[in-house]
């Protein structure tokens, strides 16, 4: 691998989840000890306002459990079992509180947590996240990344000092158009206070890459797990990788 790839981050997409049940604290744990450069997680807002990772607006895929995350209390939600639909030997992993994932974050292995769903969702959610990061000293340590420009345009209103990321599935090179959530004209040059624009491996073609970076944008690319596929995307001029087998990419990176 030339320089340049041995520079590209690894990025735990939802922890180590392609082995371990997705973010929860054995997906977690195990990317950390893999030394990977960033652990990515998902957050929701239950009903009592508790901040807790998982990827879904329900809890009936990842665990024993039925119903809205915003419409369940963290009592409810911390009694299901996250980790048996993924296999036995995981039976009992709990769906985490966001500052449990804090103890295998530091220097070496940052945060990238992605908001699902904003203030308009889950009311006060950006504030929420805001002051668990600051209470427990984590601001260096993270970055925020969502689909909605509006969740970060809230967040970098509350604390300019954010490192915010812009998650996309497709850009257009050259025109005021993307695909985040919902086809938008909009520039991108409006959110200059993004540090990257994250996109979906489909559609990160090498011009767009180029683009993005003529722009003062790094970015991520989503979701990459094929040893073939990661080997064609470490020779692109991006700044990580977002996959589901971080081992796969660190073996990559010790040939």
């Amino acid at each position: 691998m030339s320089h340049d790839a041995d520079d590209i981050k690894v990025i735990a997409h939802r922890g180590a989840s392609g082995v371990f049940p997705e973010n929860t604290i054995a997906a977690i744990q195990a990317a950390y000890e893999m030394k990977v450069d960033f652990i990515e997680i998902d957050v929701h807002q239950t009903a009592d306002k508790k901040v807790v990772v998982i990827h879904d607006k329900t809890v009936d895929r990842t665990t024993n459990g039925n119903g809205k995350v915003g419409e369940l209390s963290i009592e409810y939600i911390r009694s299901l079992d996250a980790g048996l639909w993924k296999d036995k030997s995981f039976a009992g992993e709990k769906v985490p509180l966001l500052e449990e994932v804090f103890p295998f974050i530091d220097n070496n292995t940052q945060l990238l947590l992605e908001i699902k769903k904003g203030d308009d969702f889950y009311p006060g959610i950006e504030e929420n996240i805001l002051n668990i990061l600051l209470e427990h000293n984590m601001l260096d340590k993270v970055i925020i990344q969502s689909f909605y420009p509006e969740v970060l345009v809230r967040l970098n209103t509350l604390n300019p000092e954010l490192r915010l990321h812009q998650l996309l599935v497709l850009y257009a090179p050259g025109l005021p158009f993307h695909i985040d959530t919902s086809p938008r004209f909009r520039n991108l040059k409006t959110l200059d206070f993004v540090e990257q624009v994250n996109i979906y491996s489909k559609f990160a073609f090498r011009p767009v890459i180029n683009n993005l970076r003529k722009n003062n944008f790094g970015t991520f690319v989503w979701t990459i797990n094929e040893v073939k596929d990661l080997k064609k995307f470490m020779n692109k001029p991006i700044n990580g990788i977002i996959t589901d087998y971080p081992e796969r990419m660190l073996d990559l990176k010790k040939d």
